[in-house]
């Protein structure tokens, strides 16, 4: 029997009880909850430990059991580990004992609806701002890199609301977070599905796309999506955990050599040098701000297979970071 999106809705806000309205509050972006008692809010990029607790554990897992009722899916002793997603898209990652020590963990992360723009309040000035803007005008192929709750999805929801009306977007991502307010856009989505990441990215670029979305790459279809880009698939865009540029290159070529198997390093590189033009690094101000830290430019992988990272103030890069000489 399908549940009712509404009543599934009300019946996991009645279950969640005292801390229902944290989820409501617009400056928390996750609840994290320590077994019952022990709650933690992410506010303004920061985690700050709320009063408010669960009656009893008994509620966290009554929770958790709806939650992967709906999805179709258990989470018990032999299956510890569940990941989901509810009716207003916010995500739900749990861990139970004997996994978790103790108690049950569990991590509510609310959906962050379009609130953010390119322009030069996010981008740090109107140079970041028209340099992002000319990037997707040229259909460039743009990795967005930065920790975890940075604002790499943010962005890309921001770069993806400058792609024309009249271009195919397709989107990929392991669990939905982009919700595009766009008619002509395909979602695909690889959370509780049989098939890799890899495979539905394969599927979805034979659905005609302009434009393709890769959410969080972490596996095989970074090779996949490297493969599409120096294919003539222009315009793509993914996101990458990662603290800098060339972190985010080191993650990307790790993937993807994992995915190629015994291909030559020199020959990997040229061919994610060839495909991918610009890394955007994601960060939060001091007061916990989403911004652009910094834009570079990866050129051609050059003698002794080093990439190039051109940096918008003109220095040049190597991957450890250091100034080439």
């Amino acid at each position: 029997m399908t549940i009712p999106k509404e009543a599934f809705h009300q019946t996991i806000r009645d279950l969640l009880g005292p801390i229902s309205d944290l989820l409501d509050q617009a400056d928390v972006t996750e609840v994290m909850c320590q077994g019952h008692h022990r709650i933690f809010a992410r506010q303004n990029g920061r985690s700050v430990r709320s009063e408010r607790c669960l009656p009893t554990e008994e509620n966290l897992l009554a929770v958790l059991r709806a939650v992967s009722q709906y999805a179709g899916r258990q989470i018990d002793t032999d299956r510890p580990t569940f990941e989901g997603t509810l009716p207003d898209g916010s995500r739900v990652q749990a861990i139970v004992p004997p996994l978790a020590m103790g108690a049950p963990l569990v991590v509510f992360s609310r959906v962050q609806l379009p609130t953010l723009s390119v322009n030069a309040s996010f981008a740090r000035g109107a140079t970041f701002s028209s340099l992002l803007r000319q990037a997707m005008s040229r259909r460039e192929n743009i990795l967005v890199a930065g920790l975890p709750g940075a604002g790499k999805t943010a962005l890309l929801r921001a770069l993806a609301a400058l792609v024309p009306d009249d271009e195919r977007v397709l989107v990929v991502e392991h669990t939905p977070e982009l919700y595009l307010d766009r008619d002509n856009a395909v979602s695909l989505v690889g959370s509780g599905s049989s098939a890799s990441l890899e495979e539905i990215l394969a599927f979805g670029s034979r659905m005609r796309p302009d434009r393709i979305l890769v959410g969080d790459l972490r596996g095989s279809e970074a090779l996949a999506l490297v493969d599409l880009a120096t294919a003539g698939f222009a315009g793509c865009i993914s996101t990458i955990q990662a603290p800098s540029a060339s972190a985010a290159l080191r993650r990307l070529e790790f993937f993807a050599s994992k995915a190629a198997g015994e291909v030559p390093v020199s020959l990997l590189r040229s061919h994610i040098a060839s495909g991918l033009d610009l890394i955007v690094l994601v960060d939060r101000s001091p007061d916990g701000e989403p911004r652009i830290a910094e834009v570079v430019r990866l050129d051609e992988a050059e003698e002794h297979d080093v990439y190039r990272l051109q940096t918008q103030s003109g220095e040049r890069r190597e991957p450890n970071g250091k100034e080439a000489e």
